[in-house]
């Protein structure tokens, strides 16, 4: 008595073969799946199996995927062809910053040069594991820290993947395992480091030391300090608008909204001292616009130029703070460390973290508490006595 075959299961017999049953030819099934949302056809096709029951409980799986929600309709979608149509959509937003857009196509070069080969829906957390201990090695800069944002990068990628069933059901890189990363602790010049730097005579005639100065006072970053333009300041309150800075992207420098949370404007106070130091600045700028007339190359009013008036570029503020800071014989130093030397000027001072969090334009007070806890010794011991006098006075009533 014949068995008939189940609907859309298949043994796809070779030229010159019996055609028994019994051949050993592979079997296959082909489901025929509900149109999509733009009305295209919708068809799950795969050989290979060594008998019947196996292809059909192949088509089974498939059908039982579908009914449920979780069947990912692209099966030959690589790593390679989706990362890269994630980061294009990613860009098409405009919802991340140019640095953001660099590192992410860094990122996902990286990872596509490991790990694109893979099918998407058959990527595993050891084929992700495998492919980060090769990049490891391929790149000895890469520390743990580095790789833990990389890793978060892939992270996001897959689980879009997984919200958009483009591939995947699950995220595998929930089960990776990285190393630990530890956030360096940061270096800050004490006070009598930050005077010898600024008594150093290369720094004392140097047009950038101005620069340097607010840097310190404010805590602004480096992009926000080059992109600061006088119709930001108001003198008069000793209050500076942060309303744009500039990053670089491969050579390019890119100005957009300042780096915080919200991405609204920061307003950061400004003390007498620094008040004065602006005005002394902005008189000798006008002078000198004066004297260069029509070769003076600013048209937007920015705070710090060279001494033709073009503001100055972010790398070149960096590498000269390096530089004067060398040849003063001072330790190294970078010059993002001037923001640190800010926030642990105030944090001596006793500053609530709150608005040191707040000044810095850190997204979370946790960000700024976590960064700068080994700056704060004396916090814990604060809270124990508080803690220990409101028991000793429960204690005495």
């Amino acid at each position: 008595m014949s068995t008939k075959k189940p609907t859309g299961v298949t043994q796809r017999h070779r030229t010159r073969c019996a055609k028994s049953g019994r051949c050993g030819c592979p079997w296959a099934f082909e489901v025929e799946l509900p149109a999509g949302a733009d009305g295209s056809r919708r068809r799950v096709t795969k050989s290979g199996y060594a008998g019947q029951r196996e292809a059909k409980k192949a088509r089974d799986a498939v059908i039982a995927e579908e009914r449920s929600g979780t069947l990912t309709d692209d099966r030959s979608l690589t790593v390679a062809v989706y990362l890269r149509r994630w980061l294009a959509r990613k860009v098409d937003t405009g919802s991340i910053r140019p640095a953001t857009v660099a590192s992410y196509t860094r990122h996902v070069e990286l990872l596509v040069a490991e790990i694109g080969h893979h099918r998407l829906h058959e990527l595993r957390a050891h084929h992700i594991e495998a492919g980060y201990r090769k990049i490891a090695k391929a790149n000895p800069a890469m520390g743990p820290a580095s790789l833990v944002r990389l890793h978060a990068t892939l992270r996001s990628a897959l689980r879009a993947a997984v919200k958009r069933r483009e591939g995947l059901t699950h995220d595998p890189c929930q089960h990776v395992e990285l190393p630990k990363a530890r956030r360096p602790r940061v270096q800050v010049w004490s006070v009598p480091q930050w005077q010898t730097f600024m008594s150093c005579p290369a720094v004392a005639e140097h047009p950038m030391k101005p620069l340097f100065e607010v840097a310190a006072l404010t805590g602004m970053r480096r992009g926000e300090l080059v992109e600061l333009q006088w119709s930001d300041i108001d003198l008069a309150a000793g209050v500076v608008t942060v309303k744009r800075q500039a990053v670089v992207v491969g050579h390019e420098v890119i100005v957009g909204p300042p780096k915080t949370a919200s991405g609204d404007h920061r307003l950061v106070d400004l003390d007498a001292g620094t008040v004065e130091l602006l005005k002394r600045l902005k008189r000798s700028q006008a002078r000198q616009r004066l004297a260069l007339g029509p070769a003076w190359l600013d048209d937007e009013g920015h705070v710090f130029t060279r001494e033709d008036g073009a503001p100055w570029h972010p790398e070149r503020v960096t590498k000269t703070f390096v530089r004067l800071a060398k040849a003063g014989g001072l330790e190294p130093c970078r010059f993002h460390d001037l923001r640190h030397l800010q926030a642990s000027l105030m944090l001596a001072a006793g500053v609530e973290v709150g608005i040191v969090s707040k000044r810095l334009g850190h997204s979370t007070v946790t960000l700024t508490s976590d960064t700068y806890s080994h700056l704060m010794p004396g916090v814990g011991k604060a809270a124990a006595e508080a803690a220990a006098g409101l028991l000793s006075d429960a204690s005495s009533g």
